[in-house]
């Protein structure tokens, strides 16, 4: 087994060059012809739908697309049917933005956003919508642009929107095309996501080598699981999140209206429950607490750091996920998973639990 120094000079030598080669290499190039009519605004709103209140207005000037509203009930959108049949290709929309003292209601919804939605709506609401910007405040002009896996048998729209927020919202350069990814890309991708895997099937050693053989057993599933989950696209993972807050929702609605009867009113918003931060602080607990589990005698700061390091390879393997973006948040929400059975399993020492154990 490698020292914890060799481990540590490993960990940020991958974190490095995954640096490298996110920044170095560009992912996707356009094929095909632009998908949108009149993106630069030429003919002002042609082949544009607008939508407005009357405390908000559009208008075109200078081949910018400008978007106001003067109260908080002020709503203006401006969108387009994308008329081609995009059936799961990759797409890249892209856009110069600038806003002007932008203030929404302290809603995420109520902010200038840039927006490709695919209409399959849940319960009443888009759930395959991909967001390119979503502003507030003041912020001079800079090109936003991100690549989404589209969803098959499904139209696509275009969205700008300033919704029950007041500001200005201004718009230029807008391109949406279809992309492939570069061949250079490609095989690095898969020559990292390789690395990645390996480097945590290192961390998962001191687990082979616990003290108590069940383990392993329990550990290995649990592993599985978190790579299984850092693997999925981010449309698999929305279908299940959605297929299971469906099904939450199930046994929630029948509980709200047992309390209406007898006089309370309580509102239930299943949807909007992240159940995978949920997965994220759970198995990281489990895993942690069959890590400390198996081996007591080694040191807690050196588990919790290869927890870390674990958190960290799993964020940076969906760099190169289609859908999937590492955020430092869900680093933060496994450390604290972590954190939680580490203190669960040293008050349940403190009782005496494993103390027969390890005698």
């Amino acid at each position: 087994m490698l020292s914890e120094t060799k481990k540590i000079f490993l960990f940020v030598l991958l974190c490095t060059l995954t640096a490298c080669s996110i920044l170095l290499i560009d992912k996707y190039q356009a094929v095909g012809e632009q998908l949108l009519l009149n993106p630069d605004f030429t003919d002002e709103l042609q082949a544009w739908q607008v939508r407005q209140t009357p405390l908000a207005n559009v208008k075109v000037r200078d081949n910018v697309l400008e978007l106001k509203s003067d109260s908080l009930e002020g709503n203006v959108q401006v969108w387009q049917e994308v008329s081609a049949v995009l059936n799961g290709a990759k797409v890249r929309l892209k856009a110069s933005l600038k806003t002007e003292d932008v203030n929404g209601n302290g809603k995420s919804w109520s902010r200038a956003r840039l927006l490709l939605i695919q209409p399959h709506q849940w319960q009443g609401r888009y759930f395959a919508y991909h967001v390119v910007a979503a502003l507030s405040g003041t912020h001079d002009w800079q090109t936003y642009s991100k690549v989404f896996t589209t969803v098959r048998n499904r139209g696509s729209q275009v969205r700008i929107q300033l919704p029950n927020s007041q500001g200005a919202f201004f718009v230029k350069d807008l391109s949406l095309y279809r992309v492939e990814e570069q061949v250079v890309y490609r095989w690095g991708k898969w020559l990292f996501i390789a690395l990645w895997i390996s480097f945590i099937a290192l961390l998962f050693v001191p687990v082979l080598k616990a003290k108590r053989n069940v383990v392993p057993f329990i550990a290995a599933p649990i592993l599985f699981l978190i790579v299984i989950g850092t693997a999925m696209t981010g449309s698999i993972k929305n279908q299940l999140k959605y297929a299971l807050l469906s099904k939450l929702e199930k046994y929630i609605v029948p509980i709200q209206e047992a309390v209406w009867k007898v006089g309370y009113r309580l509102h239930f918003e299943p949807v909007s429950l992240d159940i995978t931060k949920v997965a994220h602080f759970l198995l990281f607990g489990a895993f942690t607490f069959m890590f400390v589990f198996g081996n007591p005698d080694r040191s807690k700061v050196r588990q919790m750091g290869d927890i870390f390091m674990l958190a960290c390879a799993t964020e940076c393997i969906q760099f190169y996920i289609d859908g999937r973006s590492p955020l430092f948040s869900d680093v933060l929400i496994d450390m604290a998973g972590g954190l939680t059975a580490l203190v669960l399993y040293m008050l349940l020492m403190k009782v005496g639990l494993f103390k027969r154990m390890n005698a």
